[in-house]
């Protein structure tokens, strides 16, 4: 009987590890989505996308000012770097060109908000 709890302990593990996988996966989504809004100059939707934390430390016009330093070409594509962990939550890092082309530098933290993934941060160099 020794071998069921070694089972159920392998197995919680095993679920564990996929969990995290697809957290990350969902949160990429979610920057993925947030992103295109941006990219599309649709920032009322983007900032619709963003926490409520986010939208009540943020406001509007200074999300709007902060996505207009974007400035990219017409279907700028961003490329992403693997997500990074900072207290807990994945931080996005990725480039898209710039109309001057420059790259710019995005930086999403995602949170988990309501059993859904929303940035917690947006920042363009």
């Amino acid at each position: 009987m020794k071998f069921l709890p070694v089972f159920a302990a392998a197995l919680l593990v095993l679920f564990l590890s996929g969990c995290g996988g697809d957290s990350n996966e969902a949160a990429r989504t979610a920057a993925d989505d947030f992103m295109q809004s941006v990219l599309e100059g649709n920032n009322g939707a983007a900032y619709q996308k963003a926490s409520m934390n986010f939208r009540t430390r943020t406001r509007f016009d200074s999300f709007n000012f902060e996505a207009a330093k974007l400035r990219v070409k017409p279907d700028a594509k961003l490329s992403w770097s693997e997500p990074e962990e900072k207290d807990g939550q994945p931080v996005f890092q990725g480039t898209v060109p710039r109309e001057s082309g420059d790259p710019a530098r995005v930086t999403l933290r995602m949170t988990q908000e309501i059993e859904e993934w929303k940035v917690e941060k947006f920042a363009v160099e």
